[in-house]
């Protein structure tokens, strides 16, 4: 075999490498991964975490040492509870009008004489409400800007979606946990405006139900929906029994 030959040969393995690296890399299983890592972290029990897949960092407490580990593409990072300075949280979305479109068979005169026509049609239909990302953006103590976005959502999905109501349970409950540790309380209320919590809860009807005025303390609210919602991943409750019980604890 001649060296033209041979590089050719060696070209093509390299090429065939490179495709089956960047297919490994595109199929690899970022939640699956850092659920192991969490799972083999020293000094560090996980009670509660959520997986933020490839888009946005993952998230794990240990509530005994009063710790939180952020990961993001398998790297740890770790705080005390009271580093967190600050949470904020967002919602974007968008409105899409969907196109209805359908065929249609009959026949038209053309040149005096009847001929069969086809084609199809489009008309205007629904507008729906679209949510593009739904997030957590955390400010560690001594930064000046977020410095973890955790997404609970990451890609278009219908604001009336079991999945959207699914996502938004999870973001307030995190949201809740967070805020009742941030040493600075600004937070975005559900209609997406800018509000000042006070320490009775006065300012909307959304910030009463995190700050620590209330009736009952938001680090201990945060900690009973943390315990129904192991409850409910253990099967322990149903999904019906665990909505009861979280909405009893968020009206007080």
């Amino acid at each position: 075999m001649n060296s033209t030959n041979w590089y050719d040969v060696l070209r093509f393995v390299i090429t065939i490498g490179i495709i089956v690296a960047l297919f490994r890399w595109m199929m690899f299983d970022w939640n699956k991964a850092t659920k192991k890592l969490f799972d083999t972290l020293h000094d560090f029990k996980v009670d509660a975490f959520h997986l933020g897949g490839k888009k946005s960092y993952s998230f794990a407490i240990d509530k005994e040492r009063k710790k939180i580990c952020f990961v993001k593409r398998l790297k740890p990072v770790f705080y005390d509870f009271n580093q967190i300075y600050k949470c904020d949280s967002f919602v974007q979305t968008y409105y899409e009008r969907e196109s209805k479109t359908g065929s249609f068979t009959g026949t038209a005169k053309v040149n005096g004489e009847r001929v069969k026509v086809r084609g199809s049609v489009s008309v205007l239909g629904d507008i729906h409400k679209i949510c593009d990302k739904m997030g957590l953006e955390i400010t560690i103590k001594n930064d000046y800007r977020p410095v973890y976005t955790a997404l609970f959502i990451s890609q278009p999905t219908y604001v009336n979606s079991d999945t959207y109501e699914t996502a938004y349970d999870l973001c307030l409950e995190w949201d809740s946990f967070f805020d009742s540790h941030a040493i600075e309380k600004d937070k975005t209320d559900s209609n997406n405006r800018t509000v000042s919590l006070t320490l009775d809860g006065s300012t909307s009807s959304f910030a009463s139900k995190l700050t620590s005025g209330t009736q009952v303390a938001s680090s201990s609210i945060a900690d009973e929906i943390l315990k129904l919602k192991n409850l409910l991943d253990q099967g322990a409750l149903t999904q019906e029994e665990f909505e009861a019980q979280k909405a009893k604890i968020l009206n007080g």
